[in-house]
């Protein structure tokens, strides 16, 4: 799925996602280099190639971090490095390397279980997820 604000593409076209969605929700976008908008479009019809999400897991030159905020197409991307803290110069999107993980907030299913991502994570850290049936923790 995708997140409200997230730069993603649509063909060869960059879009912004205006609320979000994912699975059945179908994805509505707003084109950047006309401001007109899609009709609801399937998210498999989406892809974030050249684009990162706010919190997205990345590697940047093998280091670890999470996105500060998202950019894609013509928009510079940031990085805050797990190793030290630190937080990249402006990046080229194509600097950025996607690493698999999942951002806060982000609905995943464990072990059949729907649940919510209590912090960005991947790579080496970590995941803790809030079940939506009881509240309970992993």
């Amino acid at each position: 799925g995708f997140e409200a604000d997230e730069t993603v593409f649509s063909g060869r076209r960059e879009a912004v996602v205006q609320l979000s969605c994912g699975g059945a929700v179908l994805c509505e976008v707003k084109f950047t280099n006309d401001g007109s908008s899609s009709a609801p479009i399937p998210p498999d019809m989406l892809s974030r190639q050249g684009g990162f999400g706010a919190g997205e897991r990345v590697t940047v030159r093998g280091r670890a971090g999470a996105v500060d905020y998202a950019c894609g197409g013509i928009k510079a991307c940031q990085v805050t490095f797990d190793d030290e803290g630190s937080t990249s110069g402006m990046l080229w999107p194509r600097e950025v390397k996607w690493e698999h993980g999942f951002k806060q907030s982000e609905k995943v299913l464990v072990h059949g279980r729907m649940g919510t991502v209590r912090y960005a994570c991947g790579g080496k850290a970590l995941c803790q997820v809030v079940f939506m049936a009881g509240g309970s923790t992993t």
